[in-house]
């Protein structure tokens, strides 16, 4: 997933010019990255951008700062996130506290060049804000490979070359569906046995 989520990132800095209409493309490494969440995909996909020497900041409420310096991470508010960043890319579950996080005041605060890639939950973005905002030029662009709801049917966002969109497959390849099932049933044969499975879902939470 993580790998899909920066090709969203290169792709949407170099799409969103028609041809013969040059844009203002800025290298990878000058723009800034911000990761809401701190899970696996989070800290898989910032791993992947201090390759390219890019600044990364992140926000979770609930992950300490030096687990965000462990990460490699600037730990920020989520209003500094969305403010100072050129790219924002969520990693968070989809709950009560975070669901449509993303909303009309969250985009207002966010720059008119940036982009946002969602790859985590559909729900976490208000759609319809997000579409009055690429529309009015208050938001560079964005790449969705989740939505709410799944599927989307004919959704006004399909109509802008801004967007870019899959069929929540960010996280599909012939070994993570293998993964994925081997995984599960090695988690069955211990608790079978007596034992703690090593991917345990928080009862409160629901998420690992």
């Amino acid at each position: 997933m993580s790998r899909t989520t920066l090709s969203r990132r290169c792709q949407l800095i170099r799409s969103r010019s028609r041809w013969l209409a040059c844009g203002r493309y800025r290298r990878l490494t000058a723009r800034s990255s911000v990761v809401s969440g701190s899970g696996l995909s989070a800290s898989r996909f910032a791993a992947k951008l201090r390759g390219f020497d890019v600044d990364v900041v992140a926000h979770d409420p609930y992950v300490p700062e030096y687990r965000m310096g462990d990460l490699g991470v600037e730990s920020v508010t989520f209003e500094t996130l969305l403010a100072d960043s050129d790219i924002v890319s969520l990693h968070a579950p989809l709950t009560d506290e975070t669901r449509e996080m993303v909303d009309a005041d969250a985009l207002d605060r966010m720059r008119d060049d940036a982009l946002l890639v969602n790859t985590a939950r559909g729900g976490l973005v208000d759609e319809t804000a997000l579409y009055d905002a690429l529309v009015s030029g208050d938001l560079g662009g964005a790449g969705l490979d989740v939505r709410e709801p799944e599927p989307p049917g004919d959704a006004p966002l399909h109509d802008l070359d801004s967007v870019v969109c899959s069929p929540h497959v960010a996280w599909y390849s012939e070994e993570s569906r293998v993964e994925l099932t081997q995984t599960v049933a090695e988690d069955v044969i211990r608790v079978l046995r007596g034992e703690d499975p090593e991917n345990p879902i928080d009862p409160e939470t629901g998420w690992f």
